[in-house]
């Protein structure tokens, strides 16, 4: 997991050619005036999705992993917490389902604040549970980038 400011997202580009590509995008574009919905990620193999929503209570949240990509997701306007845990420390509740690429679970972790234009990039070996409410539900706006995992010999 790598949590910080878009500002400093150049400082991860060197991780994975596919990541540096979302992260120059996100630093380049004009976040307010992307349309809701998804879109294909220039250069990096991957998509990114613009979604507005109101925050939800921590139980109504659950953990989730991924198999096939890794998640950048980035604050646009709001605030929320994202929890996080080794995926062996949450208990299975949902199998994991091919198409949609996530797994879902229950458990605690560690809670993270991410305001507008913050950001955390999280692999497919750690679960997160995202859109819980920093307090009292609210309305956020966010960019969620799937970037397709390396795969060995590649």
């Amino acid at each position: 997991m790598i949590y910080d400011e878009l500002e400093h997202a150049h400082l991860y580009e060197g991780v994975d050619p596919a990541l540096g590509a979302a992260l120059r995008f996100l630093q380049q574009c004009d976040l307010k005036a992307l349309q809701e919905g998804r879109a294909e990620l220039p250069q990096s193999g991957g998509f990114y999705s613009v979604s507005s929503y109101e925050t939800k209570e921590r139980e109504d949240a659950r953990f989730e992993t991924h198999e096939r990509y890794i998640d950048i997701q980035l604050l646009i306007e709001g605030e929320e917490i994202i929890s996080c845990a080794p995926r062996d420390s949450v208990q299975l509740i949902t199998p994991y389902d091919l198409e949609g690429d996530i797994t879902f679970y229950a458990g605690s972790g560690c809670d993270i604040s991410l305001k507008a234009g913050q950001f955390i990039i999280i692999y497919p070996h750690e679960a997160h549970q995202p859109c819980v409410a920093a307090g009292r539900r609210s309305p956020v706006r966010k960019i969620v980038c799937k970037i397709p995992v390396m795969q060995e010999g590649k």
